[in-house]
């Protein structure tokens, strides 16, 4: 997800596609999301941050 900029569900559709034998629960995909939402917690620049300046 990371090197691909992938969203979760591309991430499990490409994993499924590549091995149809496995078995993905929704313990899978809630972690694939966390990943997700902690990548794009990663991208913001850290300038972003709410402060006030007068």
């Amino acid at each position: 997800m990371k090197s691909r900029n992938w969203l979760p569900n591309v991430a499990m559709e490409y994993l499924k596609s590549k091995r149809p034998q496995t078995v993905l629960r929704n313990a899978h995909r809630r972690t694939a999301n966390e990943y997700r939402r902690f990548l794009d917690r990663q991208a913001w620049p850290a300038s972003v941050t709410t402060s006030s300046q007068t």
